[in-house]
Parts: structure tokens; C-alpha cells; sequence
């Protein structure tokens, strides 16, 4: 749990400097907070030298920066903006994990970079992009040409956060960061023997002073940096306390003083040697299986040559973000869907999807995943170019509660408002309170589906369906509907529900939701409505004279008409149209029209969560973990085994625009051996293998565990 820092609790001084009241310590050098910054941690961690050798052995592979006290993201941006500018035209990746037990707030953001001034373009991009601190990850993304770089948010105590990082092992033997068969090593392994997280390259040890605020500084924190390090790792810090070089060594890094910046007389530079065996420790917590790593681990590093090709099973928002990802990283994707055209790819094919917020009562994987997937979405779609109609949503006869508000001072991304606010929001009479979502709204799902597919090395292929796949040594052979069989080095099936139909992804629990949409004439009370009205339905504004409204939700109905499309049913369309009259009561309804609308389904997991990762074989598995039966603490014997290549990505249920783009990333990663651009317990909350592990931890296995 963390606690925001508000914009009253930064002190501005006399001095020019900007003090945080809780630590009574200043966030930067006041007339050099850049160039200090500099100094500290890139040159302390030798940072332009090192991209530089990268760059000149053709060293694309992703660098990783770890940092302790995110605070007003001074470091970050500083880093950014080198990182571009030596990497431009390049396609690489930069991964910055930040821990933040104060996040500030926007409202605080703001006025800690309008004090410091630093790398102004850049400042702009994360102040748009930055969250109100709700949830305790966030996953922001970074562009500039062919050059990426995420930036994770981990709020809450650096022990906690760190936790977040582990990246589940590959094999002992798995081939380095970059690395190609045959080849030189061009980077420290992601995983060795000893150390079984993700491995970070530099380390930005920030907090505020030690004798400010012991809480961070604490020898737990220290093992936690060996467990991630390797041994390239680097380190630098402006603290040289006696207490962290200590611990530092204890831990198996080597450290030196080194002249600091301005008044600051030293700083403390330091390089891991390893050699210590309890850094792999992990923190415990109740309710939670020990030794986690053995049943999500990450696939393996596929050994196949430049380019890879890769078959996206489905032309849905699961398959168009997933190839788009992909082929930002160079693969050659082919798409393809059984609908006859992109207009008919279920739920896809919509005129409209409202990007949907909500605000949770309590933290949950499933309220921590929404959040963060809600706030990368909300950006990935501005960035994509479809975000002109992302201009709020109202959730009427919805408030936060006072304790809400008070846990969460400043938020900007919602708030409350009577119901005469909400009328002037919308532009439309309505007659409830309601909760304002700023950063919501609602897209053009085909239009977003075709700007994703545009690209050179995407192809799509209509009516054409994958009736088998087949694992050979290196690839999958793949049969199609018209028995023409063509080999990939990956396959990503996210086809809804129709995931399940492979030998390979049957034991998926996979259930079909029938949803039914409306299409109703606008009148003059409505015409005029700007943004999404939600409630026990959702109403978006008119396009072309015409809102959509629904949605109906019934489990397993297949009522296929004479076009193989599911018929539209005039009881569900009735009822569409009073959730809509409910939404906006003033609103002219013709209720003996014609029904107009879509119907499709949508697919949904038992726990309402998405499926995003690779398959393991079902059989092997439960045979594998069969002792967890009798006791779920038990220490495994082996790892899980994925099967190489072969990735899910499903279960959208109706938020399927809000899920896709943050869940294609973790797809990419997977297929690219690369680190995850989002905390691993979201990572974990999404992963398949997830309901194969209580499926044998509850007994409903068939194993004789006496044998």
C-alpha cells in the first residue's frame, strides 16, 4: 500500500529549492537539478559509454535501469533524452523500473518539473502521460522514430516494489540478452544460475538520505538489488552513509567513493561481483504459493532465424494489437480470421466501444489489473492516432467515497459531480450524479483494427481458418481449412472463444457471452451529447445521426441465422433501449422500429480476468505438479515447461479495448525473451497456466499421487 505526496507537502524555498515536508530533504541541485542528475547516475553508472560500445557491435538488445525513488522523474527524463539521442533510427528498447513508496500526485508533478525545467518536450510527454496514483503499476510508453522505452511505475515500499520484478526463469542455459545462435555473447545472460529475476543493468539508488528516511534503506533492500543483478550490473547513489556501503558489500557489490556534484562532496559508484547466496530469497506473503516462479515461468527464448514469422490466429482487437506489437520488433506476422471480412470479426466489428473506467472498492489483481490496462490503453489509443473521441465518461449514480478521497487527494482522472455538472459535461439532460472520467471516451473499433494491421510487415488474410497445429523441431506447421500447411516460428491464437478448439488449448476454461448492441435514431435531446453515458448500460454519442447503446449479456447462446451470424433478437434489443431511456430520460425512442443492431460473442474466463501467455501441455503439467494436491507448499521438482512458440491471448469479456494493448505486450516480451514492460503480479493475474495450477492445487485431478 503507498500513500500520495500532494502538491502542498513540496516546499518551495528561498533557496530555489523544492523540499518534500514528509523527509525534509530537497528532490534536486536547485539551479542544476539536470546536470546534477547527470553526473550522479549516468556518468556514475558510465551510461553513454556503454550505449556507445553497444551501438558500434550493432548491440540492439534491451538495456534495464532500475531505480529506487522515482520521486519528480528528474533521473528519468535526463535518461530519456540521452537514451534517444544516441539511439535514434535504431530499434531498441529501454526498460526503466521505477519504486516509489510517495508517488506524487499530477497537481504535484506539475509543480516539482515547472521548479526543475528539465528536458521540456520530454517533461510534456510524462506529465500527459503520467496516472493519478490509484492502482500500485502503471506502464508508460515512450517513442521517438524506431526507439522505445517503457517506464514502470512501482508504488508503494522499495522491498514490496522490487518484488515486482521477478521474471521468471528461462533455463540455466539460456542463451544471453541479444544473443544469436553460434554468435558472440552481446550481452550479460537474463538469467544464470544464481539469480532467478530480472536482471537489471543499472542501478539509480535515490531515496531520500538515510538518516531521513531509514525505512527504504533497510538490509532487505540491498539483497534485493544483488537478486537482480548480474554481473555488468552498475550502481550509483548520492548517499555515501556508511550503513548502505556496508550493506552493499555485504551483498556482493564492490563500491567506491567518487567526487559528487556541487556542494554534494562524494557520491558512491559500485559494480556487483555476485557471490551471494541467499539473494535469491523472495519475500513471503500470506495466502500466496511459495517458489510462484516454477508454474508462470517465461518461455523460452525461441532459436530461430531473422526475421521470425509469426501466424496471429484472429483479426479482433486481440490479434491486431498483438501483431502490431510484434511487428514493431521486426517480426513478419500474418493475420488471419475466419469472419469474411474485417466488418464481421465479432465484437471487433462494432460501431463503436466505449473504453470503460471503474473504481474498485478495495485493491484486487482483478482492480489492479483494470487500472493499469485502463491507463495504457487510454494513452496507446492518443498515440495511435484514434483518440478524438476520448474526451470523458460519466458513470452515472455512481460517487467516490469520502475515505476514496481521502486515500486519493488531487485525482484529476475522476471525479464527482451533480447531476447539473454531469448535464453540462455531457451536453444532454441527465438526472443523476455521476463520476466524471476524464481520460475515457469511446473509439472507432474498426478504424482502430485497420490503423494497427497498417503496416509492412503485417499481411491479413479474411475466411481463412487454422484447423490444426503441429510442433516440429524448430517450428509450427500449421494446417489450414483448405489443407495448405505453412511453417512459423510462433503462433498466437486469439480467436474468443474458438481459442479452445486446438489439441493444444482445449483445456482452456473458456465461456461464450452473447452480447446484442442497438442502433437508435438520435432526437433533439440527444443529438447533441458529447460524451459516454454508463450506468446498467452505456449510451455513446450519435455518429451520422445514430448512437449505440447496449448490451445484452447471455451465456452460450449460438442462435447462428441463415448467414452464419448470430440473429438479432427483438427482446434484447427492448431492453437495450430502456437501459438507453434510462441513461438519458428526456431521450425520443421509437420502441416499435425495427431492431437495428450486432450481435456476437464475447468470451470470458471464470475469473473475469483476460488470458495472455504461453500454453504448456495440460497433461504434462498436472502430472508435473500432482504432489501440490496434498500440499500447495510443497517445493516443485521442476519448472513448468511452455510450449516453445505457442501463445493465447483471450478472455477479453466486454472490455476487450481497454485489455488489448497492454496484454500484446506482454505477448511481444514472451516471443522476444525480453523484459516485461509491466509488474510481474499483473503478469502472474492474466497468465494461463493460472487456472491449470488451482485446478491441481484443489484436487480435481485424475493423477495417482500413491504411485
Amino acid at each position: 500500500m503507498h500513500s500520495s505526496t500532494s502538491s502542498s507537502a513540496l516546499l518551495s524555498e528561498a533557496s530555489g529549492a523544492l523540499r518534500n515536508a514528509r523527509f525534509g530533504d530537497i528532490y534536486f541541485n536547485p539551479d542544476h537539478g539536470a546536470e546534477e542528475s547527470q553526473h550522479i547516475f549516468l556518468a556514475g553508472n558510465q551510461l553513454e559509454q556503454r550505449w556507445r560500445a553497444r551501438i558500434k557491435s550493432n548491440n540492439n538488445a534491451p538495456f534495464v535501469i532500475g531505480e529506487l525513488g522515482f520521486g519528480s522523474g528528474l533521473n528519468f527524463l535526463v535518461t530519456l533524452q540521452c537514451w534517444q539521442n544516441l539511439h535514434i533510427a535504431r530499434n531498441a528498447t529501454l526498460y526503466y523500473y521505477a519504486t516509489e513508496a510517495h508517488p506524487l500526485t499530477r497537481k504535484a508533478l506539475r509543480k516539482a518539473l515547472a521548479h526543475c525545467k528539465p528536458c521540456p518536450k520530454l517533461a510534456a510527454q510524462l506529465l500527459e502521460q503520467y496516472p493519478d496514483p490509484v492502482a500500485s503499476s502503471y506502464t508508460l510508453r515512450f517513442t521517438s522514430g524506431d526507439t522505445r522505452a517503457f517506464l514502470v511505475l512501482l508504488f508503494g515500499d522499495s522491498v514490496d516494489a522490487l518484488d515486482q520484478l521477478e521474471h521468471y526463469p528461462s533455463p540455466r542455459d539460456a542463451k544471453p540478452r541479444g544473443e544469436q545462435p553460434g554468435s558472440t555473447p552481446a550481452a550479460p545472460p537474463m538469467f544464470d544460475q544464481k539469480n532467478t529475476g530480472q536482471l537489471v543493468d543499472a542501478w539509480y539508488l535515490d531515496g531520500f538520505a538515510p538518516a531521513k528516511n531509514p525505512q527504504m534503506w533497510q538490509p532487505a533492500l540491498f539483497a534485493k538489488l544483488a537478486r537482480h543483478s548480474h554481473a555488468g550490473s552498475s550502481l550509483a547513489s548520492f548517499s555515501v552513509a556508511r550503513t548502505v556501503r556496508d550493506n552493499l558489500s555485504a551483498c556482493g557489490f564492490e563500491v567506491q567513493r567518487a567526487p559528487g556534484f556541487g556542494r554534494k562532496r562524494e557520491m558512491l559508484r559500485g559494480n556487483f561481483s555476485g557471490g551471494v547466496a541467499d539473494s535469491t530469497a523472495s519475500t513471503r506473503r500470506r495466502g500466496s504459493y511459495p517458489h510462484q516462479r516454477a508454474y508462470y515461468r517465461q518461455a523460452q527464448p525461441l532459436q530461430c532465424k531473422a526475421p521470425q514469422r509469426a501466424l496471429v490466429i484472429g483479426a479482433g482487437i486481440a490479434g491486431c494489437c498483438t501483431a502490431s506489437a510484434l511487428a514493431e520488433r521486426g517480426w513478419r506476422v500474418k493475420v488471419i480470421d475466419r469472419a469474411p471480412s474485417a466488418a464481421t470479426t465479432g465484437a471487433s466489428a462494432n460501431d463503436a466501444a466505449v473504453l470503460y473506467a471503474r473504481t474498485a472498492a478495495g485493491a484486487s489483481p482483478l482492480s489492479n489489473w483494470h487500472e493499469a490496462a485502463f491507463h495504457f490503453a487510454s494513452n496507446f489509443y492518443r498515440g495511435l492516432g484514434c483518440g478524438q473521441t476520448l474526451q470523458g465518461m460519466l458513470k452515472l449514480g455512481e460517487q467516490l467515497g469520502e475515505q476514496w478521497l481521502q486515500d486519493h487527494p488531487e485525482c484529476e482522472g475522476r471525479r464527482n459531480v451533480v447531476a447539473s455538472k454531469a448535464s453540462k459535461i455531457a451536453a444532454a439532460e441527465v438526472s443523476e450524479q455521476a463520476i466524471f472520467y476524464s481520460q475515457s471516451g469511446w473509439i472507432k473499433p474498426r478504424d482502430v483494427c485497420e490503423r494497427l494491421l497498417e503496416h509492412d510487415f503485417i499481411t491479413q488474410h479474411f475466411g481463412v481458418a487454422a484447423k490444426n497445429l503441429q510442433r516440429l523441431q524448430d517450428c509450427w506447421l500449421v494446417e489450414f481449412d483448405d489443407s495448405d500447411c505453412q511453417r512459423f516460428d510462433a503462433v498466437v491464437i486469439a480467436c474468443a472463444e474458438a481459442s479452445k478448439k486446438f489439441a493444444q488449448s482445449e483445456w482452456l476454461p473458456l465461456k461464450a457471452l452473447r452480447g446484442q448492441t442497438s442502433s437508435i435514431a438520435s432526437c433533439e435531446h440527444s443529438a447533441t451529447l458529447r460524451v459516454p453515458l454508463c450506468g446498467k448500460g452505456y449510451l455513446v454519442p450519435a455518429v451520422d445521426g445514430h448512437h449505440e447503446c447496449g448490451a445484452s449479456y447471455s451465456i452460450n447462446e449460438h442462435d447462428n441465422n441463415e448467414q452464419g451470424t448470430l440473429a438479432l433478437k427483438l427482446a434484447d434489443h427492448v431492453g437495450n433501449l430502456a437501459k438507453a431511456k434510462a441513461l438519458l430520460p428526456n431521450m425520443t425512442i421509437n420502441e416499435t422500429g425495427d431492431a437495428q443492431g450486432r450481435a456476437s460473442l464475447r468470451c470470458v474466463t471464470p475469473d473475469y480476468l483476460p488470458l495472455a501467455g504461453p500454453l504448456v501441455d495440460a497433461d504434462e503439467f498436472r502430472t508435473a505438479f500432482a504432489e501440490l494436491a496434498r500440499n500447495a507448499r510443497r517445493v516443485p521438482a521442476a519448472l513448468a515447461k511452455p510450449l516453445p512458440g505457442l501463445m493465447v491471448n483471450c478472455g477479453y469479456g466486454s472490455h476487450g479495448f481497454t485489455s488489448a494493448p497492454l496484454l500484446a505486450e506482454i505477448l511481444a516480451a514472451e516471443l522476444c525473451a525480453s523484459p516485461f514492460p509491466l509488474a510481474d503480479s499483473l503478469r502472474r493475474a492474466v497468465h494461463p497456466t493460472r487456472f491449470l495450477l488451482r485446478e491441481v492445487v484443489r484436487g480435481k485431478i485424475s493423477v495417482d499421487l500413491d504411485k
